[in-house]
């Protein structure tokens, strides 16, 4: 009866455990990978269309400035910055008479800014006047105004020594740093 009972186990119990049960070991294994592959994918999926209704609203907030690039572009290029900048200061000081404001000081040169080293290297305008204080803050605003990309740096004010009254009351030194596309 025990060899009975031996082949029963063997043949009835132990070989079909073995040759089924690792096959559905080895697909239940498979299975649960597969079932984690698929979340990590869907999960991927859910974030790219995140990504994508986010850039398609970034678009959408950016397409009224689209048509200013090109602007932007040649204002911060560096095509005759110098002569832009030249034109809108002397047209800025063509509205007024030489007796209210008077250039007496327009210098460029390169170097780093004294505001500080997140804006770099670049050119540099040193502008002094004599001039009466309303003529000087028009003509700034004026050329401030068609010229974006000046910075302000430095505005030192002083009253102007052995003065009559004809003449200007103030002279003025503006130290810009010039923002370009660098």
């Amino acid at each position: 009866m025990k060899k009975y009972l031996k082949a029963i186990l063997v043949f009835d119990v132990l070989l079909p455990a073995v040759v089924i049960g690792i096959p559905g070991c080895l697909l239940l294994w498979a299975l649960t990978g597969f079932q984690d592959f698929v979340q990590t994918r869907t999960t991927d999926l859910n974030e790219h269309k995140d990504r994508i209704r986010m850039v398609e609203a970034l678009n959408r907030e950016l397409q009224p400035l689209r048509a200013k690039v090109p602007l932007l572009q040649a204002l911060l290029s560096n095509n005759d910055i110098e002569a832009r900048i030249d034109h809108s200061i002397a047209s800025a000081l063509d509205k007024f008479s030489p007796d209210e404001i008077d250039r007496t000081l327009n210098d460029l040169q390169y170097g780093t800014s004294t505001i500080g080293q997140s804006v770099g290297d670049g050119r540099r305008l040193s502008l002094k006047f004599s001039s009466r204080w309303e003529p000087l803050n028009v003509a700034a605003l004026n050329w401030e105004t068609r010229c974006p990309n000046l910075l302000l740096e430095s505005l030192s004010i002083q009253r102007a020594s052995g003065q009559t009254l004809s003449a200007p009351h103030l002279e003025s030194a503006l130290s810009y740093f010039i923002v370009t596309e660098n």
